[in-house]
């Protein structure tokens, strides 16, 4: 018996991938950690039954000049910043893992393979997050892909604060996405 760590994501495939990764792995036996972001939206859970693959990764946008892999509520920030991306010709493919374990390491590769760049947008923090062992896999599996190093956009090592415009400030955003894949394009400059 596995036991799967798996993310809900955007609403319009929120019931879908929490609904049917729950089913696949009931069907299965299998053990189910489901992680759920906080200050989520909702959407409509749909009629009937639905099966998701299990370590199967969903391509939400497809694209050519850059790869972002977003987790859970984050997928939402990551197609906010595509739609910016695409108003200034970047055409960025974003990637929804659904499931850290077993992690689509194969299809992110296929990705990276494609757009040589990675940016890759999680809502805890950078270090011993879900973006750090993508980021890891990327690197030790498709590192000749990769024209540019791997940005990662987590929230900052602090706890999240009660005040809304200091949780804003602590966690990533659409901007923030923007932002990194600028660095890996090389068209905006990169903190020391």
């Amino acid at each position: 018996m596995a036991t799967l760590v798996c993310f809900h994501a955007h609403p319009d495939d929120e019931a879908l991938t929490t609904g049917g990764i729950m089913a696949r792995a009931a069907a299965a036996g299998h053990r189910v950690v489901l992680v759920v972001a906080t200050g989520g939206e909702h959407g409509e859970v749909p009629e009937g039954e639905h099966v998701v693959p299990l370590g199967r990764a969903n391509v939400v946008r497809e694209g050519g000049d850059v790869t972002i892999v977003a987790l859970g509520y984050m997928l939402g920030q990551a197609l906010a910043a595509a739609d910016q991306l695409a108003a200034e010709g970047v055409n960025a493919e974003v990637i929804d893992p659904r499931c850290l374990a077993p992690l689509d390491t194969p299809r992110v590769l296929e990705s990276v393979e494609k757009t040589g760049r990675l940016v890759i947008v999680d809502q805890s923090t950078r270090h011993g997050s879900a973006a750090a062992v993508i980021a890891a896999e990327a690197a030790s599996e498709g590192f000749s892909s990769l024209k540019a190093p791997i940005r990662l956009v987590c929230a900052l090592d602090a706890t999240i604060p009660y005040s809304e415009p200091m949780e804003a400030y602590l966690l990533p955003d659409a901007t923030k996405v923007v932002t990194a894949v600028q660095q890996v394009l090389g068209e905006a400059p990169v903190p020391a």
